[in-house]
């Protein structure tokens, strides 16, 4: 689990999490301005609220292979869109 706020107003470019991860709290990346792409594992099943709010530079979030979500115009939802769950 990635805690609440554990990147926040981090300098970071890329980053990609551990494969063993499940979770990623609310505003976990807040405010990470130079953050442009996340790798997400495909485990990853929660996220909290706004996980990647004031990252003005993000422009790609990649799920690995097997996960049940999708990256599309700065929203997550799953995979077969029919659920938004995070913008």
């Amino acid at each position: 689990t990635i805690s609440d706020n554990v990147f926040y107003f981090f300098s970071l470019t890329n980053i990609t999490l551990s494969k063993n991860l499940i979770s990623i709290g609310s505003y976990a990346f807040y405010g990470s301005r130079s953050l442009e792409t996340i790798t997400i594992p495909s485990k990853v099943n929660s996220f909290g609220i706004n996980i990647y709010y004031g990252c003005s530079k993000l422009t790609e979030v990649i799920f690995e292979e097997g996960s049940n979500f999708k990256y599309i115009s700065g929203m997550i939802l799953t995979k077969d869109e029919k659920e938004l769950i995070a913008y």
